[in-house]
């Protein structure tokens, strides 16, 4: 026969008298604190899931948990807006900004990132055909082009 303890019992009874049990304050805000991320770590957690655990929890509690998740931890719940413009290239600050105003309801995930708009080119404009500008003076003429190639070489020829 199999016993299960009740560990909700257990858990109250530690908060409300620690000094009944050998453990200090410090370490069942440790225990609970541990439960917390290890659920925030799930890779199925879902939108609701994260949103009801922030519910349950004061916000000072919830944004210090998520305060103290590492910088991996911390990107991966924020995939839950991934679609997020800057969800790759955001540091770990903007992830968990991110996650606790997921988690308030401040801000829905981002359903279709609107990527910055390329520079397009511009349809080619037909354009007139250009009339021939008028030779600047002192440019040789192309219908002059063979005569003075000749002169040039045969002032090389002579000196």
């Amino acid at each position: 026969m199999t016993m299960e303890v009740n560990g909700k019992a257990i858990l109250q009874a530690l908060a409300s008298d620690p000094s009944s049990f050998a453990m200090t304050q410090t370490a069942i805000n440790e225990i609970a604190a541990s439960l917390i991320l290890s659920k925030l770590r799930e890779k199925n957690l879902n939108l609701a899931a994260l949103r009801s655990i922030a519910e349950a929890l004061s916000d000072q509690d919830f944004r210090f948990l998520i305060g103290s998740m590492s910088a991996k931890d911390a990107k991966t719940l924020a995939k839950l807006d991934e679609k997020h413009p800057e969800y790759k290239n955001a540091d770990e600050h903007w992830h968990r900004i991110q996650i606790i105003k997921l988690a308030q309801g401040e801000i829905e995930p981002t359903v279709n990132a609107v990527k910055p708009a390329r520079a397009t080119k511009s349809p080619a404009v037909s354009k007139a055909p250009a009339t021939p500008k008028p030779p600047k003076i002192g440019k040789i003429m192309d219908s002059e082009v063979p005569k003075a190639a000749a002169r040039g070489r045969a002032k090389k020829a002579k000196g």
